[in-house]
């Protein structure tokens, strides 16, 4: 996790920690938009990075989503149906209009205030900023959205900008999927 001002690059503002590494060369599997926050995965194996993002294995990620206003009962199931998105491939530039894949969305009982709700989204697919297009599509905002997980990995109590090793059954996560 990133603070604010650092998000110019996660690679940058974590240069201090990479030199603690011994040189080993690391590269973020996935990635989040700046606005955004969570647990992001590096690695020095391609193949992890392989595992996580091969269309056909993709681990699940998990979020949780702040958005404005409430979104209504038969919006939550739509986003979680799918709903049309455009999206343009980084690469190629290439825009694409699709639907989502189907997902989990449900509401994470907590109201944000100002009419808000927080929602949680599992997805396998991993479309630019999909998550904000997806509320767009049924009439809300995202104000905050923060990964949780990918596949087994969890966030759980790292602080923000912090970043730990993988243990234990976590080093499995490329392989398991």
């Amino acid at each position: 996790t990133m603070e604010a001002a650092q998000r110019s690059s996660m690679l940058f503002a974590l240069q201090d920690e990479f030199k603690a590494l011994g040189g080993t060369r690391v590269f973020p599997v996935g990635r989040l938009d700046r606005d955004s926050s969570g647990l992001v995965l590096l690695t020095d194996d391609g193949r992890v990075s392989e595992a996580l993002l091969d269309p056909a294995r993709k681990a699940p990620k998990v979020y949780e989503v702040d958005v404005a206003p409430r979104p209504s009962d038969g919006d939550v199931t739509a986003m979680a149906a799918g709903v049309v998105i455009s999206t343009t491939q980084q690469r190629t530039m290439e825009t694409t209009t699709s639907p989502t894949l189907p997902c989990r969305v449900e509401r994470d009982g907590g109201w944000r205030g100002h009419g808000g709700d927080t929602l949680r989204f599992v997805l396998r697919e991993g479309r630019n900023r999909q998550i904000r297009k997806m509320c767009e599509a049924v009439g809300c905002e995202v104000t905050r959205l923060h990964r949780l997980a990918v596949g087994s990995v969890e966030v759980g109590e790292l602080e923000v900008g912090g970043m730990r090793r993988l243990e234990g059954s976590e080093l499995a996560v490329g392989c398991r999927i």
